[in-house]
Protein backbone atom coordinates (compact mmCIF):
# COMPACT_ATOMS: atom_id res chain seq x y z
CA UNK A 1 0.00 0.00 0.00
CA UNK A 2 1.29 3.42 -0.89
CA UNK A 3 1.96 5.99 1.75
CA UNK A 4 -0.60 8.41 0.32
CA UNK A 5 -3.34 5.75 0.29
CA UNK A 6 -2.48 4.76 3.82
CA UNK A 7 -2.74 8.35 5.05
CA UNK A 8 -6.09 8.81 3.29
CA UNK A 9 -7.45 5.68 4.95
CA UNK A 10 -6.07 6.76 8.29
CA UNK A 11 -7.63 10.20 7.89
CA UNK A 12 -11.05 8.78 7.02
CA UNK A 13 -10.92 6.24 9.82
CA UNK A 14 -9.62 8.83 12.27
CA UNK A 15 -12.55 11.19 11.72
CA UNK A 16 -14.87 8.62 13.25
CA UNK A 17 -13.09 9.11 16.56
CA UNK A 18 -13.77 12.84 16.59
CA UNK A 19 -17.27 12.85 15.15
CA UNK A 20 -19.83 14.51 17.43
CA UNK A 21 -21.93 12.12 19.47
CA UNK A 22 -25.66 12.50 19.05
CA UNK A 23 -27.49 11.77 22.27
CA UNK A 24 -30.79 10.00 21.95
CA UNK A 25 -33.32 11.15 24.52
CA UNK A 26 -34.15 8.34 26.92
CA UNK A 27 -37.71 7.18 27.01
CA UNK A 28 -39.47 6.67 30.32
CA UNK A 29 -39.04 3.22 31.79
CA UNK A 30 -42.23 1.21 31.91
CA UNK A 31 -42.88 -0.95 34.94
CA UNK A 32 -45.07 -3.96 35.65
CA UNK A 33 -46.20 -4.23 39.29
CA UNK A 34 -46.03 -7.76 40.72
CA UNK A 35 -47.35 -7.22 44.23
CA UNK A 36 -48.12 -4.65 46.91
CA UNK A 37 -47.78 -5.56 50.56
CA UNK A 38 -46.56 -4.45 53.96
CA UNK A 39 -42.99 -5.09 55.07
CA UNK A 40 -43.01 -8.21 57.23
CA UNK A 41 -40.83 -8.31 60.34
CA UNK A 42 -40.19 -4.57 60.47
CA UNK A 43 -40.41 -4.71 64.28
CA UNK A 44 -37.62 -7.32 64.44
CA UNK A 45 -35.08 -5.41 62.34
CA UNK A 46 -33.36 -2.03 62.43
CA UNK A 47 -35.95 -0.32 60.22
CA UNK A 48 -38.64 0.21 62.85
CA UNK A 49 -37.21 3.50 64.15
CA UNK A 50 -36.59 5.06 60.73
CA UNK A 51 -38.87 7.40 58.81
CA UNK A 52 -39.64 6.70 55.17
CA UNK A 53 -41.00 8.63 52.22
CA UNK A 54 -43.34 7.48 49.50
CA UNK A 55 -41.53 6.59 46.27
CA UNK A 56 -38.25 5.78 48.03
CA UNK A 57 -36.39 2.94 46.29
CA UNK A 58 -35.46 -0.13 48.30
CA UNK A 59 -33.37 -3.17 47.40
CA UNK A 60 -34.52 -6.78 47.32
CA UNK A 61 -32.07 -9.58 48.14
CA UNK A 62 -32.87 -13.24 47.80
CA UNK A 63 -32.05 -15.44 50.81
CA UNK A 64 -32.42 -19.02 49.51
CA UNK A 65 -30.58 -20.45 52.55
CA UNK A 66 -32.82 -18.74 55.11
CA UNK A 67 -33.58 -21.38 57.73
CA UNK A 68 -37.20 -20.25 58.19
CA UNK A 69 -38.24 -19.74 54.57
CA UNK A 70 -36.51 -21.07 51.43
CA UNK A 71 -38.31 -18.38 49.36
CA UNK A 72 -37.22 -15.52 51.63
CA UNK A 73 -36.63 -12.11 50.04
CA UNK A 74 -35.14 -9.47 52.33
CA UNK A 75 -35.85 -5.77 51.87
CA UNK A 76 -32.91 -3.41 52.36
CA UNK A 77 -32.60 0.33 52.67
CA UNK A 78 -28.97 0.85 51.76
CA UNK A 79 -27.04 -1.69 53.86
CA UNK A 80 -29.76 -1.93 56.50
CA UNK A 81 -32.20 -4.85 56.38
CA UNK A 82 -35.61 -3.48 57.34
CA UNK A 83 -37.69 -6.64 56.87
CA UNK A 84 -38.96 -9.19 54.36
CA UNK A 85 -41.66 -9.75 51.80
CA UNK A 86 -44.48 -11.67 53.51
CA UNK A 87 -44.02 -15.46 53.33
CA UNK A 88 -47.42 -16.07 51.75
CA UNK A 89 -46.63 -13.68 48.87
CA UNK A 90 -42.96 -14.41 48.11
CA UNK A 91 -42.93 -17.71 46.10
CA UNK A 92 -43.55 -16.06 42.70
CA UNK A 93 -41.05 -13.19 43.15
CA UNK A 94 -38.51 -15.71 44.51
CA UNK A 95 -38.84 -17.90 41.40
CA UNK A 96 -38.50 -14.85 39.14
CA UNK A 97 -35.37 -13.69 40.97
CA UNK A 98 -33.92 -17.22 40.85
CA UNK A 99 -34.40 -17.16 37.05
CA UNK A 100 -32.40 -13.93 36.82
CA UNK A 101 -35.24 -11.41 36.49
CA UNK A 102 -34.23 -8.21 38.29
CA UNK A 103 -37.03 -7.06 40.59
CA UNK A 104 -37.29 -3.60 42.13
CA UNK A 105 -39.05 -2.28 45.20
CA UNK A 106 -40.35 1.12 46.28
CA UNK A 107 -42.32 2.47 49.20
CA UNK A 108 -45.93 3.30 48.38
CA UNK A 109 -47.11 4.37 51.82
CA UNK A 110 -45.68 5.14 55.24
CA UNK A 111 -47.89 5.56 58.31
CA UNK A 112 -45.67 6.26 61.34
CA UNK A 113 -48.43 5.82 63.95
CA UNK A 114 -49.71 2.49 62.55
CA UNK A 115 -48.81 -0.85 64.14
CA UNK A 116 -45.30 -1.90 63.08
CA UNK A 117 -46.55 -4.70 60.80
CA UNK A 118 -48.63 -2.14 58.84
CA UNK A 119 -46.28 0.84 58.98
CA UNK A 120 -44.48 0.53 55.61
CA UNK A 121 -46.25 -0.57 52.43
CA UNK A 122 -44.16 -1.43 49.35
CA UNK A 123 -44.63 -2.30 45.71
CA UNK A 124 -42.49 -4.92 43.98
CA UNK A 125 -42.19 -4.41 40.23
CA UNK A 126 -40.14 -5.25 37.18
CA UNK A 127 -39.01 -2.91 34.45
CA UNK A 128 -40.24 -3.61 30.91
CA UNK A 129 -37.89 -2.95 28.01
Amino acid sequence: MKRRTFLKLLGVAGWGLFAPVRLVPSRPVETRPLLRCHVAGLQYHDGVDLSYRSGEALTLRREPHNRYDANAIAIYRGDLRIGYLPRRLNPTPARRMDCGTPLHCRITAYTPDAPTWERVKVEVYEEIE
